[in-house]
Formats: structure tokens, C-alpha cells, sequence
């Protein structure tokens, strides 16, 4: 914590399982909080991603609180550009091309400008950037399996705000990272309404169940099996819960692994001539390190005002 982001990123890394064991944590809780924690944040319990990644993740952390916006995710976008003055985003646009200067739109309309950010996941930023990005051509997803329900207060296993993690992930007989799996185990439950009681009406809580990669099963089935599992960790309360919505996400982040970039590229690519590429791919797959990464490119475009100026 007494290190910027930028110089946790760019310290030496490691595999994070090894650098757990190097620091002297046993065996128990690394299976029985890492592996489910970190799984739930980087979609991969085997702990096989950069150490930084992870010192990255509880640096943030420990300077702050988890919080969800009353008015979900999308209030982070749409606070940015409040104040914009009219025309000045353009949305329902997609580039189809990065020209010298600028981008073209897939209706052919060029937009052109001093400076251009690529700010787009790492398959759109290697699609427009090509060779001059270094990551692989196809990166390697990791995906998730949402559920949500809905319950009476009553019915909640919990009026605080915290997390629930699968501690036997590591003694299941499900692969730890499944990409797609009829077996399967949860590997955390959240309540998000207790943290934003917007998410839910009045007298009511949401339930957030996840399950690392893509599910086979799906339908009533996949509802069943994990209402089974609920019901082992919750009691029989679990069997008044209402199935509101189940999300697979194939596509959730680049896997770490993956992201591994040399310290001169943690956080942003800077090409020559006004042009950079930002987004959580190069520093780790969370909001913070898409923001952080944002930040990063306004302030290089900031700086070369300056100089110019």
C-alpha cells in the first residue's frame, strides 16, 4: 500500500500460488479463502495468474471500500460525459478501421482527431491495433455463470452486506476451472442489495449465486442443482427463493495469464503519433483496472498538451 498502482504492476512477478507460500500462508487458507476469493475476481481459482495482479487487487482494497452506484454499473459511463456538451459522444457507432489520424466507421464516416485512444476490451484493441499490440490474436477468455434470485427478508441467510466463498472448491471433484461443465460447484454468493438497498424493492433481497466458467446445464435443471447446493450451505429457507434471471458469460475478461505485459506497457500502450490503448487488459481484469488504465491515457494526452503547448 505505501506503492502506486503503477509500481505494484511493475514490480517482479510471480505465479500467485507460489508467492502465497513464499509469504507463509498454509495450505487451509489458501484453499479455503484464496482460491474462491481471487476465483471470484479473476474467474479462476487455480490461483495460476501474476502475483501482481493479485497485490494489485488488495492494494486497492485496503485504500477503500467495495461499493455498488444506486444506479447500477452504468452511472460510471454516463458520469463521466454529464457534462459534455451536445454532440460531442456519438454512440451506436462502431469503428471498423484505425486510419492515420483517426478511425472509420462501419458506415464509411471518418472521425478525426489529435489524439486517439483505443479503449476497448483486448480482442477489439488487437483488432484495430493488429501487430503493433502485443497480446495473442485470440485471447483466452475467462467466463462466469450468473444466477440472481429473490427473496423476502425473511428468507435471507444474513442482514450484512459480506460475502460468501465455497472454502472445498480444492476437495471438489469439479475441475477448478471449468470452461464448460455439467459438474460444478458455486464459488461465491452475494447479496448486493444489503450493499445497495436500490438493487431490490422494499422488504425484498437479491441473491447473486456464481459459478466460475460456462455451465452446460441450463434451464429448470441448472436452477435445481444449485438451489441443492444453496440449500447445504443456507438451510431450507433456500427453497422459497425466486429464479429471476441466469447470465453466461463466455466472454467475461481476458484471462490473466494473458496479461502478463512488460512493465513499460502495465497500463496503457503508447504508439507514436497521438494514438494509445487503454483497458483493463493491461493492468488487471477489474473496474479499477480499466479506470486506472483510462486515467493513465488522459493524463499521457494531458502531458502531451503540455509540451506542445
Amino acid at each position: 500500500m505505501r506503492m502506486s498502482a503503477q509500481e505494484v504492476l511493475e514490480r517482479p512477478s510471480v505465479n500467485t500460488l507460489d508467492r502465497l507460500r513464499q509469504v507463509g500462508f498454509s495450505e487451509r487458507i489458501i484453499d479455503r479463502f484464496f482460491r474462491p476469493f481471487l476465483g471470484g475476481i479473476f474467474l479462476d481459482s487455480s490461483l495460476n495468474i501474476a502475483s501482481t495482479r493479485m497485490e494489485f487487487v488488495f492494494r486497492e482494497m485496503g485504500l477503500g471500500t467495495a461499493s455498488l452506484p444506486e444506479a447500477g454499473i452504468q452511472a460510471l459511463p454516463e458520469s463521466l460525459c454529464r457534462d459534455w456538451k451536445p454532440n460531442v459522444l456519438q454512440l451506436r457507432a462502431t469503428v471498423a478501421e484505425r486510419i492515420e489520424g483517426g478511425v472509420k466507421l462501419s458506415d464509411g464516416q471518418e472521425v478525426r482527431g489529435r489524439y486517439v485512444v483505443i479503449a476497448t476490451e483486448a480482442s477489439g484493441a488487437k483488432r484495430l491495433l493488429g501487430e503493433r499490440l502485443e497480446i495473442a490474436d485470440k485471447p483466452t477468455w475467462n467466463a462466469t455463470t450468473c444466477l440472481y434470485f429473490s427473496m423476502d427478508r425473511s428468507a435471507s441467510p444474513t442482514r450484512e452486506p459480506i460475502l460468501f466463498l465455497n472454502g472445498n472448491l480444492a476437495a471438489s471433484k469439479t475441475p477448478i476451472v471449468p470452461a464448460v461443465a455439467n459438474e460444478f460447484s458455486i464459488n461465491h454468493v452475494a447479496f448486493p442489495s444489503l450493499v445497495q438497498p436500490a438493487y431490490a424493492p422494499h422488504g425484498q433481497v437479491l441473491a447473486s449465486v456464481n459459478i466460475n466458467g460456462i455451465v452446460e446445464t441450463q434451464g429448470h435443471e441448472l436452477v435445481q442443482q444449485v438451489r441443492n447446493e444453496l440449500e447445504r450451505w443456507f438451510g431450507w429457507t433456500v427453497s422459497t427463493w425466486r429464479h429471476l434471471r441466469t447470465y453466461s458469460v463466455p466472454c467475461a475478461f481476458t484471462s490473466p495469464r494473458q496479461a502478463m505485459l512488460p512493465p513499460e506497457t502495465q497500463g496503457l500502450y503508447t504508439f507514436g503519433e497521438g494514438l494509445f490503448a487503454c483497458g483493463d487488459y493491461t493492468m488487471t481484469a477489474s473496474i479499477e483496472g480499466a479506470m486506472q488504465s483510462g486515467l493513465l491515457a488522459a493524463n499521457a494526452i494531458l502531458h502531451r498538451k503540455r509540451d506542445i503547448a
